[in-house]
């Protein structure tokens, strides 16, 4: 089996729109950070009480234990960044969708359709592929731009 990332859409703000709409697989709300797995295309709750455990993980973590094999790729929608994580542990990387000046809008402050990048996307896909989560993850942690994602 080829490895690959779900299917995105070339404009991102058909993505934001569809991620928007629809309603977390677990607690059937629509989520206030709607989170969209790039490994298999589920939407979370990122950040919400809803969806924890009875420990307290949230949503997110308990996602990547049981399709990541303990890590993933998940894409904040209304942040429009990339958090790579890896046992409750993360980091933010470099989102797939870039304005007509090749720039990420993280947060969506300026407004510019942003466009999905090949290059970008093929980047995600290859550090996915090749097991590089976590190295990526503790090339974060050495930066101390980690961040503990667990609760």
């Amino acid at each position: 089996k080829v490895p690959r990332l779900i299917s995105l859409p070339p404009q991102y703000h058909d993505l934001l729109k569809a991620a928007t709409e629809r309603k977390c697989e677990h607690c059937h709300t629509l989520p206030s950070e709607p989170t969209l797995c790039l490994l298999c295309g589920a939407l979370l709750c990122a950040g919400n009480d809803c969806c924890r455990d009875a420990d307290g993980t949230g949503e997110c973590s308990l996602h990547a234990g049981s399709c990541g094999g303990g890590s993933a790729a998940l894409l904040l929608v209304k942040q429009c960044v990339v958090l790579i994580l890896a046992h409750g542990r993360g980091c933010r990387h470099s989102i797939p969708y870039l304005d007509v000046y090749g720039e990420e809008d993280t947060g969506l402050r300026r407004g510019r359709p942003l466009h999905l990048s090949a290059e970008r996307e093929a980047r995600l896909l290859k550090l996915w592929a090749s097991h590089g989560l976590h190295t990526e993850l503790a090339r974060a942690t050495t930066d101390n731009s980690a961040v503990d994602w667990s609760t």
